[in-house]
């Protein structure tokens, strides 16, 4: 049985990388999960390198979890722009990894989710881990994310050959105790 879901997408502007993007997908069909999410960014402003913005779409396409058709679209008022406060200098391919898990597997594999949250600054401790500082926030913030966004928060398996699509619940995250790095497998 296929279920509609939410793609939103969230924007980081003035960044090295142009164009740099990341993906959710959410069950909601109000606006809600978008709010959650930028709350989520927000709770990290003080390391977003400052200049960098995330900004938030006031629409976006519904999909078919098992086919990945669009389905339709979802309005929404858009949620005010966070910005970036860190200052100093920062790697501009270096940031934080946070890893969503749902518990479901599929093919001998659990189905999850990545987010890279790149570039950050002041997020690394003197031993190259992340430092203790960011590890609480990210805590705090992913908490409270996932007891808001509950019902909502998704991760999606895209429609393979012969096996369909499938929107999962996440159920937990992790976060890597290191940076995490962006690269390109362009040349």
């Amino acid at each position: 049985m296929s279920t509609p879901i939410r793609k939103v997408i969230v924007h980081w502007n003035n960044t090295p990388a142009p164009n740099a993007v990341n993906v959710w997908y959410a069950f909601d069909a109000g606006g809600a999960f978008t709010a959650d999410l930028r709350a989520w960014y927000a709770a990290y402003a003080s390391y977003i390198p400052s200049g960098v913005t995330c900004t938030f779409n006031s629409t976006g396409e519904v999909l078919d979890d098992t086919t990945g058709a669009v389905t339709g679209v979802w309005t929404d008022t858009a949620p005010a722009v966070v910005t970036g406060t860190a200052g100093g200098a920062y790697a501009s391919g270096t940031g934080a990894c946070f890893v969503w898990n749902t518990g479901v597997w599929n093919n001998r594999r659990e189905i999850r989710g990545r987010t890279f949250m790149v570039p950050l600054a002041g997020m690394v401790d003197t031993d190259g881990s992340l430092s203790t500082g960011f590890a609480a926030a990210a805590a705090t913030a992913t908490g409270t994310l996932l007891t808001n966004a509950v019902g909502s928060l998704a991760v999606w398996h895209r429609p393979k050959a012969f096996l369909g699509g499938n929107a999962v619940l996440t159920s937990s995250y992790t976060l890597h105790d290191r940076p995490a790095f962006l690269n390109s497998r362009r040349r």
